[in-house]
């Protein structure tokens, strides 16, 4: 009696069941077929993924000889190759030299990113044409820069791309304007099996409304039902109805959606579009950035998105009502992501902490570098959190934060009660009072916290004024319950009152603490030492040894005790 032969058994069937498989699902066919153990461990283990340019630098300076070292190492190992990254070649002829050693079919992940000056037509057409010998791609990335001469492969682009049965992932990306046609004719071929898009193609300015109007809409598919993942940046044009909305309404199962869109009229239709549960039933995570940073105008936030949306992240003018995005959307909400922002202060800051229950990731990076003092006045920041009443009347209901990064805002008009300041000094001096321990004492009740980072504005007029006290004394003590915290981060803070006594104090009280992240100023003597003594010449490091004795944290000290913490 004959034993039952598995498919496994026969190498070509093994080996075309080996292309489509991903690695996860090859691992587990690999632990219950010995044949096929051998075939994975020919498949993955040895030269899955070959970083050509890599290799490249460890043999031969730029330029880039095409050398026999390579030739040898590229041939040995192309059988196997089943994932190429093209990272940065300086010239074609790596294109041309591997171009037609590969056999088809054979690639499932393609990457490819260009430098300034790019490719010239021919690489371009040999890079085509491997995208083409190779169906079976589930990975296309390839980003290209001035330089190159894309329109004859525009088309060819977009047509293999429409007829490949397996891509999962497409990512394109291409510093030139190109007719919002080419654009049309992309999003109306996508693959049905397409997860994740993200696409930053520039729009040619010069578009006549006429042309556009009389221009005949052509057949959509009907859906795109896989697509899960979108990313787009866009300069439309008063295209939005002819590119972005038909494109986003047959996209039923978006969950993540990152787009770039420009001030104006737009908002009142797009807002409207993703809050609308018919078309975006899965829809929980949304990226905007606005494009147009000068404006200080609120968004209005639209209805419609309650219990969905679990994260927000928006780089541009926030929403009109934080107290309405909180009520509506706070017992889902999970991270929030703030960035450039000309009208977010401590109020706002506060309606999220202490409405958002399940939040997990909280961060506000404000970038105010060129605003003028006006504006910078206007805001109160983390600074409104330090009220004297505040401790007792409002606190933190995201018990489950892991990640937060709050940003310090110098304000001229904050309450006296916060902040006592000396005017009658050439250097502007900066003191917190008892208001700051309300601060440590809502960061100590976070007890799942893993990483804490603290910024101050980086306006180069108030940089000197930044002095965060982080002393015992201060309140720091509250904090003792942060027995997860891995990494406080002080980067972005101009000087920071942290001696040997808070840093032994850290280390015995939050047991994971890996790093400290701007624990030395850039400009003070001690970060000098530490980051620059190999450089100095032996008079001033001689005489930097001699400072060390009446330095309060000398660098012998952590290099002896603190072996378990990472200090820069």
């Amino acid at each position: 009696m004959y034993d039952p032969i598995s498919p496994f058994d026969i190498p070509h069937i093994a080996d075309l069941i080996g292309q489509r498989l991903s690695k996860k699902d090859a691992i587990s066919c690999a632990l219950v077929n010995k044949s096929f153990y051998a075939q994975f461990e020919r498949w993955w283990l040895r030269s899955i993924r070959v970083w050509l340019y890599k290799d490249l630098l460890q043999y031969y300076p730029i330029p880039i000889p095409l050398g026999l070292e390579l030739q040898e190492k590229f041939l040995k190992n192309r059988r196997y190759i089943r994932e190429l990254d093209l990272l940065e070649p300086q010239k074609g002829e790596l294109i041309e030299f591997i171009a037609n050693k590969l056999s088809p079919c054979q690639l499932v992940s393609l990457r490819y990113s260009g430098i300034e000056n790019d490719l010239p037509p021919k690489p371009i057409l040999l890079l085509m044409d491997l995208i083409e010998r190779n169906p079976a791609l589930q990975t296309l990335d390839l980003r290209f820069f001035e330089g190159a001469d894309l329109a004859c492969i525009r088309i060819r682009l977009i047509s293999t791309i429409s007829v490949s049965p397996y891509l999962t992932t497409l990512r394109l990306w291409e510093n030139m304007n190109i007719h919002y046609k080419d654009y049309l004719a992309l999003l109306k071929r996508l693959p049905m099996t397409l997860q994740t898009f993200e696409i930053d193609w520039c729009i040619e300015e010069d578009v006549e409304v006429n042309e556009v109007v009389h221009f005949p809409d052509v057949d959509w598919p009907k859906v795109y039902p896989n697509l899960q993942n979108l990313s787009m940046d866009l300069n439309l044009y008063e295209l939005e109805d002819i590119l972005l909305f038909p494109f986003l309404r047959r996209c039923p199962s978006l969950e993540k959606l990152r787009i770039t869109l420009c001030e104006g009229e737009i908002h009142d239709k797009f807002y409207p579009l993703i809050a609308d549960v018919r078309v975006f039933p899965r829809l929980t995570n949304i990226d905007i950035q606005i494009e147009n940073q000068s404006s200080s105008s609120r968004t209005p936030l639209v209805s419609g998105m309650e219990g969905r949306i679990k994260t927000f992240a928006m780089n541009g003018p926030v929403f009109q009502s934080p107290y309405n995005m909180c009520r509506r959307w706070g017992t889902t909400l999970e991270v929030i992501r703030i960035g450039w922002s000309s009208t977010i202060d401590g109020g706002d800051i506060e309606l999220i902490l202490t409405n958002c229950s399940k939040l997990k990731t909280f961060t506000v990076s404000t970038d105010i570098n060129d605003h003028n003092e006006d504006q910078i006045r206007g805001q109160t920041g983390f600074w409104a959190l330090t009220r004297g009443t505040y401790l007792e009347a409002n606190k933190w209901v995201c018990m489950d934060l892991e990640h937060l990064e709050m940003t310090f805002m110098d304000v001229r008009a904050a309450d006296p009660t916060i902040l006592n300041r000396s005017f009658n000094q050439s250097m502007l001096e900066i003191q917190t009072v008892t208001g700051i321990h309300s601060i440590y004492y809502q960061i100590g009740r976070l007890t799942k916290l893993q990483h804490l980072r603290l910024r101050w504005s980086t306006v180069k007029k108030f940089q000197n004024r930044a002095n965060l006290d982080m002393s015992i004394g201060s309140g720091l003590m509250h904090m003792e319950k942060l027995k997860e915290l891995e990494i406080l981060d002080v980067t972005c803070i101009q000087q920071v009152n942290i001696e040997q006594e808070e840093v032994e104090w850290m280390e015995e009280n939050w047991p994971k603490l890996q790093r400290i992240k701007g624990l030395f100023a850039k400009n003070s003597r001690r970060h000098c030492r530490l980051s620059d003594q190999e450089h100095l010449c032996d008079e001033d490091a001689d005489r930097v040894n001699r400072d060390e004795s009446n330095d309060p944290m000398p660098i012998q000290w952590f290099r002896s005790q603190r072996s378990r913490l990472v200090i820069t």
